[in-house]
C-alpha cells in the first residue's frame, strides 16, 4: 500500500492502516486494525509499505482506512 502528501502546506501528515474482517468461532465476525503507517516523506512523494498480513483468524475482506489530522475516510471493503 501507498500514499503521498497532496496538501503539503497544511502541516499534516497522512497516516493510513488496514482493517481486516475476520471470523472466530469464538468471537463470531471481528475487526481487526493493523498497525497505522505514518507518511514521513518530502512533500509529493509516494510512500509504500509493503509486509505481510499477520491475522491470527480466516480474512472475510479487508478495508483501507487513511487519516490526515483529525479527518479520516475508509474504502470499500474488498
Amino acid at each position: 500500500m501507498s500514499v503521498k502528501d497532496t496538501a503539503c502546506g497544511d502541516g499534516k501528515k497522512p497516516k493510513m492502516r488496514i482493517q481486516a474482517r475476520q471470523y472466530s468461532s469464538t468471537q463470531g465476525t471481528y475487526i481487526h486494525n493493523g498497525p497505522w503507517h505514518k507518511y514521513t516523506q518530502r512533500c509529493g512523494t509516494y510512500q509504500v509499505w509493503n509486509g505481510v498480513f499477520r491475522g491470527q483468524d480466516p480474512l472475510l475482506g479487508m478495508r483501507v482506512q487513511i487519516c490526515n489530522g483529525g479527518r479520516c475516510k475508509t474504502s470499500s471493503s474488498m
